[in-house]
């Protein structure tokens, strides 16, 4: 006979931070971590003493977190991609590439970092800008209208090695410079194109995780 005073089963509100973590597939020391610095954002409630996860937020969270595979065909010609709070850049066989090879050459391995110089150089190119113009307002930018010589080869060699360029060096390629037998677009070209350049801003690893603009 039927117990007249049982009551269907009540689905929980909230669970424990032990079952929050199996529900995520989470350790609860790293649900423990991200009360303290906030990396994950999962929500969580105070309960007196005790820390309990409400399911309703759990199932938010996994929701606002879900990743939606692109297809094949879209995948592989996405070359921009937008959040909240900044843009990556992914084709570094395209415009991206250009524009970090670029900075590289004129400012070093940290100017690759430069989220507002990389963004003038993806919108210049992007918009029809030759890789050549784009490398001759550089250096009117940062040589002037008329560069000195011995500054450009100085510039260049410190931000391919790190180190201050030797006088032979610079009495070489300068005396280059002035008569006249290489241009200053020719040089930047080949300073941005080479092996050192390219493994100074980690050319190859961009390619796997693009670079962030503005």
């Amino acid at each position: 006979m039927a117990d007249k005073d049982a009551r269907p089963p009540i689905d929980p509100l909230a669970v424990s931070e032990k079952t929050a973590a199996e529900l995520l597939g989470l350790s609860p020391s790293t649900l423990e971590k991200d009360r303290a610095k906030g990396h994950l954002g999962v929500p969580s409630t105070k309960a007196g003493r005790r820390v309990i996860y409400q399911l309703a937020d759990l199932r938010s969270w996994l929701a606002a977190h879900r990743l939606v595979p692109l297809p094949d065909a879209l995948e592989s010609n996405v070359e921009r991609l937008s959040f909240n709070d900044t843009r990556v850049a992914l084709d570094l066989d395209g415009n991206a590439g250009s524009t970090t090879k670029l900075l590289g050459a004129f400012l070093g391995s940290a100017g690759v970092s430069n989220k507002n110089f990389v963004g003038i150089g993806l919108q210049y190119l992007d918009s029809g800008g030759t890789y050549e113009s784009l490398m001759e307002l550089a250096i009117s930018t940062v040589f002037g209208e008329t560069p000195n010589s011995r500054s450009v080869v100085a510039t260049f060699y410190q931000n391919l090695t790190g180190r201050q360029a030797p006088e032979g060096v610079i009495d070489t390629y300068a005396g280059l410079l002035d008569n006249g037998d290489l241009s200053v677009l020719s040089l930047a070209l080949q300073v941005a194109d080479s092996e050192f350049n390219l493994s100074n801003i980690d050319l190859v690893g961009l390619s796997a995780t693009g670079i962030e603009y503005s």
